[in-house]
């Protein structure tokens, strides 16, 4: 199990992604070799690691 902060700009932290994750309030928690989907850029999703990154990162409101 791996823990990012809220605000770093990873798709594990971002409101489009769709992948096993757990808010901590300013954290997530995920396993670090897990893969969900990113509906960023692509209506029906592309697999993604939830420690990619790009330019589309909006943050996951769970967090604060």
């Amino acid at each position: 199990m791996q823990t990012v902060g809220a605000n770093t700009k990873l798709c594990v932290t971002c409101a489009m992604y769709d992948g096993p994750r757990v808010p901590k309030e300013h954290f997530v928690d995920f396993e670090q070799f897990s893969c969900g989907k990113c509906y960023a850029r692509f209506s029906q999703g592309i697999d993604t690691k939830p420690n990619y990154s790009c330019s589309a990162w909006a943050k996951w409101a769970a967090l604060r």
